[in-house]
């Protein structure tokens, strides 16, 4: 049954994507041939923030080179436009929608992890063919060798920014830590030699220093440093396949600024800056710090906000009674699909589905088609 229905998806037209030729028709521009490494990051990240499989990985970054070499492109077969040349025309979204890689990105795996879910047996090639409808079915598993150097690059990229994130954490830690060491001493001195009945209030005091000193200002994922010796551990909690930060929340907060499930703080200089150099998209930034406002024109240089996190926006498509904030991953639910497929698929009790989403009856009949629902959460 699913050769037969994965055939008549191979014979449909271009109806969602164009096909991926060396010059589009409507572009100006003769077609990128590297891709985009802002937009190579944001599909990697959004992708391990959704858990999705080893397939689903490698049919999304064949997918992306076939349709437009990773570029968010303006341009395209027809109305095709960004990076996975999605038609709004064909309901996927508004233009501004399918030029956003973060969008498209979401848009594009609520299909294709559901699809893995319906045919585990074919490639991810015939995967990717599943949600483009492309002419050229083909053309996405003759492309595999380039999907697996591009995920290569991108895991090369997120690294390299954790190393750095965790550099500037080092540092920033080691002077606190020797600050306060200092400052320690001091007190404990001039306690001692004023009455030997304060040593109590001197080993308070003492104490009270070293907690304080065990505050970073500057985080990385799954890190935190713990002690005045700036020793860093790493901590990992498997939550329903979601690793649980747990980082220190630095001081001074920006207010509305989410202190659960932030992998990294940094001060305000700039959103551009931010975006640039943490690979997020204006949006992302205000879900996880709320008193940023639409034009960002109002953020502060002396306290600090949330630049990296697993948790994500909730859909326009969420159902009721679905939390709204601390949820990694949601999936939208197809007609047919049942809540033992969402605990297989995510590894999880329906105990944990129908906590975090509420409106869920005890028997889970009553699960609705094209609502989104929360199925992994810090």
């Amino acid at each position: 049954m699913a050769f037969v229905i994965l055939s008549s998806l191979f014979l449909v037209a271009a109806t969602f994507a164009a096909p991926g030729q060396p010059q589009r028709r409507d572009c100006t521009e003769s077609w990128p041939s590297y891709p985009d490494t802002n937009t190579l990051n944001t599909i990697y990240a959004i992708c391990v923030q959704r858990n999705v499989t080893d397939k689903v990985l490698l049919a999304t970054f064949e997918t992306a080179w076939v349709e437009s070499r990773v570029w968010p492109l303006d341009c395209g077969d027809q109305d095709s436009v960004g990076v996975f040349q999605q038609r709004p025309s064909q309901g996927w979204g508004t233009v501004e929608q399918c030029m956003d890689p973060v969008y498209a990105t979401n848009k594009y795996l609520d299909d294709c992890i559901w699809n893995d879910i319906i045919y585990p047996n074919i490639t991810a090639g015939q995967l990717a063919q599943s949600v483009q409808r492309s002419e050229f079915p083909t053309r996405y598993d003759e492309n595999e060798s380039m999907g697996r150097q591009l995920i290569v690059q991108a895991r090369a990229n997120a690294a390299a920014m954790s190393s750095s994130s965790s550099s500037i954490s080092s540092t920033t830690s080691s002077s606190t830590s020797t600050s306060s060491s200092t400052s320690s001493t001091t007190t404990t001195t001039t306690t001692t030699s004023t009455s030997t009945t304060t040593s109590t209030s001197s080993s308070t005091a003492t104490s009270t220093t070293t907690s304080h000193s065990a505050t970073p200002t500057t985080t990385k994922p799954a890190s935190t440093t713990s002690t005045t010796r700036s020793t860093t551990t790493t901590t990992t909690t498997k939550s329903s396949s979601t690793p649980v930060s747990n980082v220190k929340v630095p001081s001074p907060l920006t207010s509305g600024t989410i202190t659960k499930g932030c992998d990294t703080y940094t001060k305000g200089t700039t959103c551009s800056a931010l975006q640039k150099k943490y690979s997020v998209t204006l949006a992302q930034l205000r879900f996880w710090n709320s008193k940023i406002n639409s034009s960002c024109s109002n953020m502060s240089k002396s306290t600090y906000y949330c630049v990296k996190s697993k948790t994500v926006a909730p859909p326009s498509t969420v159902a009721s009674g679905t939390i709204k904030t601390g949820c990694t991953t949601y999936t939208l639910v197809k007609s047919g699909i049942s809540c033992s497929t969402l605990t297989s698929k995510y590894k999880i009790s329906l105990t944990t589905l129908r906590k975090w989403n509420t409106a869920i009856n005890s028997k889970c009949s009553n699960l609705q088609a094209n609502k989104s629902y929360c199925v992994a959460a810090v």
